[in-house]
Order: structure tokens, then C-alpha cells, then sequence
């Protein structure tokens, strides 16, 4: 799969080559009695493509960044014993890694072995993560496709508030200075004279976009994006919206009114013609009062131009929107639609 081949498949081509040039000589090749061509089988433990981190003995859904952790493996081996070795990457780009430090029991063995998820400060690398195991034989037998023998996602939390995770309302991807503007504009709202700030929302937004692991502080609980669709993505960003425009406007703050503008609010292609109106009604030196957008405005927004920022293959440094490739570790290509 990785175009290299294993120990074993290296041993038959050169006994191949041997062989011929003995034939031409009249001789026969032998092979060394016992020699050992078998390469080691590793696995996680249970098998998938996906694998549970173990903290303080209990299985947990996601590791916090920089926090110890251990995983259960699978070895095997003819010679009984083998040396393994793990390494987790960041999209394409390995973070972090470890070897025992001699051989292990491979005697279609089920153990846990642990590292450490790498700190958030010493690189923007902050996931999706997925783990790669590996192992060699006393003999120097790899296992098929090492150092990426066998991978599986693991789920990693990285803190929202990180710079390398969010950036509020705006798009930063469109630019710093436009990306600023927008903050100042799109990241927090009054209505009635209340402050409705829409940044938590929109952090867990582009979190989703990136598929990573954070802690939703409007649900309050964590969520690995990995798997999510652009369309569920957006759906969350519109309830969420909501949920903040109930939690500032709610229990009889504001009119029923106000907080339906914000709950609900206008479609965005209607806020549009109003601001055009708007635009030409202070050109002319004439007053209009623009309505505030609300959660619909801010989901139709992203439904719009969020295409070319979601990111569709999170095996790969930077964003790709192509629509579900083909990806190593499978299940890496996401569905932007």
C-alpha cells in the first residue's frame, strides 16, 4: 500500500537473483536451515479505524492534548518476540513518537503500551490525529508497510481558544485585515441595548470545518469533528447561534420580537437587498434602520461560501475541498456538500 516492501518480500527477490545465477553455474541454492523471513503482525487491539485511548485505566472517548495515555496493541511473531513502535502524526506530519526499548512478547500478544499526546504550544499542528504501530524481529523482519503498518484516528482535545483552532466570526481565510473587520462586525451583536456575543459559536464552527477535537462550551461537552459532514457542521453553527441569542435574551430581557429576530432572523439573501436599500437610503441622506442579522442569516452565510473552507482531507496539511477522497488512514476524506 505504501509502495515499500517488507523484509520477507526483500529476502525472496534476492534468493530469486541467487538462484538464477546458480543455474547458469550448474549449481543448486540452499537456504540456511531456520533462517527466519517471517515478518511480525501488529494490530490495535480491537482492530478498526478507530482506537480508544486508556487514561488512569479507563477507556475514554478523547485524550486532552499533552496528556499521557495508553492504547492496547496486538503482536505477534514466529520468533516470539519483536520490537514495536508508535507514532502518532497530525494530518501528515509526525508529532510524536516511541519504541520499546527491546524486544516485546509476541506471542499473538495483547498488552497496553502508552505515550504522551504532544503539546499544542510547541506546534500548530493540532490534529486530526491518528496513530501508526508498527514492529521488527530480531531477524530485522518489518511488518507490512512500516513505519505505517497498521493506523487508526485517535481523538486528541485541543483547546478552542488556541489561535492555530479558531478565529471567531471572521474569515481568516479570506485575509487578516478583511478577517479582523469581520470579527469586529459579525463576532458580537446588541439587541435592545443586550450583548449577544456569537464568538463561541462560530470557534466551535471552525473547529468543525478543520475536523478536530475541542469542548463545545455552549453544549458543554466534547466533540470530535472528524467525522462530520459540512452540512451537519453548519446545522450545529445554526442551533448554536440560537442557543446563545436564548441564553442573552431569554426569560423576558428583551420583546418577544427582539429575541425572534435573533433566534430566527432574516434569510441572508433578504438581509442583502435590505442592506443594498439601506446603503442607498444614507447615500441619499436619507435614515433606514437595518434589521440585525440573526442565526438564519449567519447559517445561510456559511451555507453559501463555507464550501471553500471546510477541509475534505484531513490527512493533508492544509485545506483540500475536493468531496470525499480517498484517503491513509481510511476515513480521513469528508463530505462537503
Amino acid at each position: 500500500m505504501m509502495g515499500r516492501r517488507s523484509g520477507s518480500q526483500l529476502f525472496r527477490v534476492a534468493f530469486v537473483a541467487i538462484a538464477a545465477v546458480l543455474t547458469l553455474q550448474g549449481a543448486t541454492p540452499a537456504m540456511s536451515e531456520g533462517a527466519d523471513v517471517t515478518p511480525p503482525q501488529v494490530d490495535f487491539y480491537p482492530g478498526g479505524p478507530y482506537v480508544t485511548p486508556i487514561v488512569g485505566g479507563t477507556p475514554v472517548a478523547s485524550v486532552p492534548i499533552g496528556k499521557a495515555f495508553t492504547v492496547q496493541y496486538y503482536l505477534d511473531d514466529d520468533s516470539e518476540q519483536a520490537k514495536a513502535t508508535m507514532n502518532l502524526y497530525s494530518q501528515s506530519t509526525l508529532v510524536s513518537s516511541t519504541s520499546s526499548t527491546g524486544l516485546l512478547q509476541a506471542r499473538r500478544t495483547t498488552a497496553l503500551w502508552g505515550m504522551s499526546a504532544p503539546q499544542v504550544a510547541k506546534s500548530k499542528n493540532v490534529g486530526p490525529f491518528y496513530l501508526c504501530i508498527s514492529a521488527e524481529d530480531a531477524a530485522g523482519n518489518k511488518s507490512l508497510n512500516a513505519p505505517r503498518s497498521v493506523c487508526a484516528w485517535l481523538s486528541i482535545e485541543v483547546p478552542l481558544q488556541s489561535t492555530w483552532v479558531s478565529n471567531g466570526c471572521g474569515g481568516q481565510g479570506l485575509g487578516k485585515a478583511l478577517g479582523n473587520l469581520q470579527n469586529a462586525a459579525l463576532d458580537v451583536r446588541k439587541y435592545s441595548n443586550v450583548t449577544v456575543d456569537f464568538r463561541p459559536a462560530c470557534n466551535v464552527h471552525d473547529a468543525g470545518y478543520s475536523g478536530l477535537t475541542v469542548k463545545d462550551p455552549i453544549m458543554n461537552l466534547i466533540i470530535d469533528f472528524r467525522a462530520w459532514t459540512r452540512k451537519q457542521v453548519d446545522f450545529n453553527f445554526y442551533q448554536e447561534i440560537g442557543q446563545l441569542c436564548i441564553n442573552a435574551l431569554g426569560k423576558g430581557k428583551v420583546a418577544g420580537d427582539v429575541l425572534l429576530s435573533c433566534y430566527s432572523g432574516l434569510t441572508l439573501a433578504k438581509y442583502t437587498t435590505l442592506f443594498v436599500v439601506a446603503s442607498a437610503a444614507r447615500a441619499a441622506g436619507s435614515f433606514y434602520t437595518l434589521p440585525l442579522p440573526g442565526a438564519r442569516t449567519y447559517y445561510d452565510a456559511v451555507r453559501k461560501i463555507g464550501k471553500l473552507f471546510y477541509d475534505t482531507d484531513i490527512t493533508q496539511v492544509g485545506i483540500q475541498t475536493n468531496n470525499k477522497p480517498l484517503t491513509f488512514p481510511t476515513e480521513g476524506g469528508r463530505d462537503n456538500s
